[in-house]
């Protein structure tokens, strides 16, 4: 574990593993930051895995020689720290670890999602091209070899480049121009939703179609990314915004006629859905949504987005533009096309993330977005 000061925190510091055991069988722990570095017979991984045996209530977090977005995927750990960050930013992270694991380890949500909330795990290639893209000199050959590699992959991606979605004025016939057209880190997104999509069957489901769903969620991702820009935050907000509500189909699949009626009262009675989620399902879609990808190791930054797209004053402090991104795409296409309230926008939080001033040009966007769709 690691000494942090000027944490609004109570903090306790072990110096190491040993003592940090201690502690945790003495009092209650809410969050463990263990330092990868940590010497001795146990390291930091190692403390985690004990932690999480130990205290299964317990947020995990790591603390890196440099920044990343989450840890990885053979980490134990929520997020990950920078060894450098001032103790603001750290309790900003303490705070959004503790809020997401809660709701990850919420017995009532893993009852409401049950054996679906474990997809496999994600593919060998996301994790590749994370790897191959964090590269300063990362090419466009590289990233197209790691595609190629995976047939079924390389005929998702072509499918999704060529669609509608993207309106190409000429059709891509190899992955190398799909990758250059769509970026890398975009490309990223299409292998997470080809392999969500991809382990779920739809069959069963009453009135739900997968085509209509599956269409509105590229929508608000192609609105997210242009809300966030032209760089890897647009690129994470497409990610987190092309699943983000993976938990309508969760909770159709596991309690189709639950959800149907939860349909069919939101309709008539103009009452949020994941309100009427909770009351007649038990838990709501961004809540089953989130524990679906995070049992298959999805990065944190997406959990988070779909746990709290409705609600994103609940993620307290630090960057939050690919939150807001999301939140406003979604929020905003609800108000244009189903008739949502406009305080279905949570301004106060769009401020708070620092976007307030984007507001009114997003809102142009939506609007100009939406009116293609109806053409």
């Amino acid at each position: 574990m690691r000494k942090v000061k000027g944490l609004a925190w109570e903090t306790i510091y072990a110096a190491d593993s040993a003592r940090a055991l201690e502690l945790l069988q003495c009092d209650p722990i809410d969050v463990v930051l263990a330092d990868r570095e940590l010497r001795g017979p146990t390291n930091g991984e190692a403390l985690l895995r004990m932690v999480r045996d130990l205290s299964p209530d317990t947020a995990l977090m790591a603390i890196e020689a440099r920044a990343i977005a989450a840890a990885d995927k053979k980490s134990l750990a929520l997020l990950a720290v920078d060894r450098s960050a001032q103790a603001p930013v750290v309790a900003a992270m303490f705070e959004r670890a503790y809020r997401v694991h809660k709701l990850l380890t919420n017995p009532q949500t893993a009852k409401v999602v049950g054996a679906l909330g474990e997809l496999p795990s994600v593919p060998e290639t996301y994790w590749e091209l994370s790897r191959v893209t964090a590269k300063p000199n990362c090419t466009v050959a590289e990233v197209a070899a790691i595609v190629q590699s995976d047939p079924a992959l390389s005929v998702k991606v072509l499918q999704m480049v060529n669609s509608a979605f993207f309106g190409l004025s000429r059709r891509v016939s190899s992955i190398s121009q799909a990758v250059s057209y769509l970026g890398l880190e975009l490309l990223k997104g299409l292998v997470l939703n080809a392999h969500v999509f991809a382990a779920i069957d739809a069959s069963h489901t009453k009135g739900f179609s997968l085509e209509r769903f599956q269409l509105y969620s590229v929508r608000c991702a192609r609105l997210a990314r242009k809300f966030a820009g032209e760089s890897k935050l647009g690129d994470d907000a497409f990610t987190a915004a092309i699943v983000h509500d993976i938990g309508e189909l969760v909770l159709a699949m596991q309690h189709p006629d639950k959800y149907a009626q939860v349909v069919a009262q939101s309709l008539e009675s103009g009452r949020p859905a994941d309100e009427l989620e909770r009351e007649i399902i038990g838990a709501s879609h961004a809540e089953a949504g989130a524990m679906t990808l995070a049992s298959a190791g999805i990065p944190f930054s997406v959990v988070e987005c779909v746990a709290f797209h409705h609600h994103p004053s609940m993620v307290a402090g630090g960057p939050r533009e690919v939150l807001a991104a999301v939140h406003a795409a979604d929020a905003l296409i609800g108000i244009l096309t189903c008739g949502d309230p406009e305080s279905r926008l949570d301004v106060a939080f769009l401020e708070s993330a620092g976007v307030g001033a984007r507001v009114e040009q997003w809102e142009r966007w939506a609007q100009e977005e939406v009116a293609t769709w109806e053409s």
